[in-house]
């Protein structure tokens, strides 16, 4: 069994770590102690010790932020600056907060107050497709990302949002044929210059509902978390996902691509700790706070994150 308290729950034992831990990290608010080895971990972002390389902004890494609510404010217009540059010319509505920016060239106001449904890829969501076929015309907004439209049940759920990677080929006919058919909004995270030019080719020729986004938080996590994140800064009033599921053994079957691996840096018991870092945010962001998230997946033993939201809220995870 692995246990992890936060520190409001810990006792002396852990005060020289935890010391430790407050010298070099900005969030000091939120922060966990590993009980197995006596370890703290919180909000990390990319400008600290720990990461491969701090402050640069593409670095890998078991972080949880690219930067510090300070440091995101005073930064994010211009990372806009930096990584959308060929796009400047479209006319977009935009937002710049402490936790989140978007421009997109359609409005998403529709957001603001809605009961949303995020789909993702792991092995809960093919294990609930009939569930979500039969139910997902009650959400008022629904999101999916990366792959999803080579899944044949999926494809027949008209999403309003989807978020695409620069894993997925934007020239794909399956894609393509959805986009024309259901006209979702089509959002898109920063990547390499070489990225954005297939970006920008794809915009001219097929004209889509279009949004550039990022979210403060950015973890290994993946598409969805920050999908599920997005949702909540947002403006959501319900939020429901299914398939963030990390991964509980090395054969999980995807919901996308059946045949995808396990990535190379896969470390179950960092991803645990990042799926109580992402609760954390959710329950305790002032934001976010005003949204209910409920994971569809809870219960299920192929979801390494089922029932996080309880323990979290306790300040105790055991598992």
């Amino acid at each position: 069994m692995k246990r992890y308290v936060k520190t409001s729950n810990s006792n002396r034992l852990q005060k020289t770590e935890v010391n430790k831990y407050i010298q070099t990290h900005k969030d000091v608010d939120h922060i966990w102690i590993d009980l197995d080895n006596k370890s703290p971990f919180g909000y990390s972002t990319k400008m600290e010790i720990e990461n491969s390389n701090p402050g640069l902004f593409n670095s890998g890494g078991w972080y949880s932020f690219h930067y510090s609510c300070d440091d995101w404010v005073n930064k994010s217009k211009n990372l806009y600056d930096q990584f959308f540059q060929p796009f400047h010319n479209f006319e977009q509505e935009e937002m710049f907060d402490d936790d989140l920016f978007y421009k997109s060239n359609c409005k998403i106001d529709n957001i603001i107050g809605s009961n949303c449904l995020v789909v993702g890829a792991g092995p809960t969501t093919n294990k609930n497709m009939q569930l979500l076929l039969d139910s997902s015309k009650k959400y008022d907004i629904k999101a999916t990302c990366n792959h999803f439209y080579l899944n044949e049940d999926l494809r027949k759920i008209k999403f309003d949002y989807i978020f695409l990677s620069m894993e997925v080929d934007l020239n794909n006919p399956k894609l393509l044929n959805y986009i024309r058919e259901h006209n979702p909004v089509v959002a898109f995270e920063h990547g390499p210059r070489g990225r954005l030019v297939q970006i920008n080719d794809f915009v001219l020729k097929h004209k889509p509902n279009l949004m550039f986004y990022m979210t403060r938080y950015f973890s290994r996590l993946g598409y969805t978390s920050r999908q599920i994140v997005f949702l909540g800064l947002a403006g959501a009033k319900n939020i429901d996902f299914i398939g963030l599921d990390g991964m509980t053994k090395a054969n999980t079957k995807h919901s996308f691509q059946e045949k995808k691996k396990p990535p190379h840096f896969y470390d179950t018991p960092q991803y645990q700790r990042l799926g109580i870092i992402f609760w954390d945010y959710l329950l305790n962001n002032v934001k976010l706070n005003e949204t209910n998230f409920r994971n569809l997946s809870d219960g299920d033993n192929e979801c390494l994150f089922s029932n996080y939201k309880k323990m979290v809220s306790k300040g105790e995870v055991f598992i």
